[in-house]
């Protein structure tokens, strides 16, 4: 599915807020295989490679409030939130088998893992940003990749939608403080098209956060925002 739209007449579906406001967007592209979809945001700039911290912080939201949409109407599980960029890198050999390595978020299901990537083996992954290793003859993903449960994934998915909540309600109450996000390796004024107008600002900056507490702070999520 390409350009599948969330909105008032979406094929993927509606996220209608607490507080009334509904969200629109359009899904680059959402891979559906059986119960599980996983949704691939196409960046043509850089792509972060924290995505749980991104996420924390209220930004690169999309893939995450899409998988949500879809979950709601459709009832279909994450499978992985990916960002893929549209870029030609000049790889030296070693790296070249990665060139489309994806950053982002998936489950931790090798079974699910297998269907995102035909013919995924032990070692670090040519398309999903996990690394896997093979115990006792099964495939299981090593502890520093990207994935979390399922359980925990549809909680990152609430998150999401809980952080756009809060933007709502800033944009709501007339916020309009310049205060961007700044993280280790960019900083949000960087490519806005108004930033010799504005000026810039004292930036938010974005501190280190384990994913151990993200994902705490994802289960807190209110019971009737949790999928």
């Amino acid at each position: 599915m390409t350009e599948a739209s969330i909105g008032p007449e979406g094929k993927a579906g509606r996220v209608t807020l607490r507080n009334g406001l509904e969200l629109t967007g359009k899904i680059d592209r959402a891979d559906i295989c059986g119960e599980y979809v996983s949704v691939v945001d196409y960046k043509t700039g850089s792509v972060s490679r924290d995505v749980f911290s991104d996420l924390y912080y209220g930004s690169n939201l999309q893939p995450f409030v899409y998988l949500y949409a879809l979950k709601k109407s459709m009832g279909l599980k994450p499978a992985a939130a990916l960002y893929l960029p549209l870029k030609d890198n000049f790889l030296n050999e070693e790296d070249a088998p990665f060139r489309y390595r994806a950053e982002g978020c998936v489950t931790d299901c090798p079974d699910i893992l297998s269907r995102l990537e035909k013919d995924i083996s032990p070692g670090k992954s040519r398309l999903l940003p996990v690394k896997i290793s093979d115990g006792c003859g099964r495939l299981a993903v090593d502890s520093g990749s990207s994935a979390v449960s399922p359980e925990d994934f549809e909680s990152l998915c609430a998150l999401g939608v809980i952080m756009a909540e809060r933007a709502a309600k800033d944009m709501s109450l007339g916020y309009i403080a310049k205060k961007p996000l700044k993280s280790r390796d960019k900083n949000a004024c960087d490519y806005c098209p108004y930033r010799t107008l504005c000026g810039g600002g004292e930036p938010r900056l974005a501190g280190a956060v384990k994913r151990q507490r993200i994902l705490e702070a994802a289960r807190e999520c209110p019971p009737e925002v949790l999928l």
